[in-house]
């Protein structure tokens, strides 16, 4: 699995954890970091944790925290911060 594979699995609504765990326990990945994608033109990618909120997989959001995804990194692709986002009723 690669970043782009990776970021597809998190835009599922039916992502779960055991579907991003080797990713993350196998690659040196910055939860944090806003990657950018080059073909034709550069496209910004989203923050992990930012689509795990989006498509409501909030036990893949916990783990991605507890993996040292941060609510307060700024999203360059959407615009917002994970914590912007987050579910109200979110329990950290």
């Amino acid at each position: 699995m690669n970043l782009l594979d990776f970021l597809r699995t998190l835009s599922s609504s039916q992502c779960k954890v055991d579907d991003i765990k080797d990713y993350l326990e196998n690659t040196k990945i910055n939860l944090n970091k806003n990657y950018t994608y080059a073909m034709g033109a550069t496209w910004i990618l989203p923050l992990p944790l930012v689509l795990a909120f989006k498509y409501k997989n909030l036990e893949v959001a916990k783990y991605l925290i507890e993996h040292g995804a941060s609510l307060d990194t700024y999203c360059k692709k959407y615009e917002v911060t994970p914590r912007n986002i987050m579910p109200n009723d979110f329990k950290i």
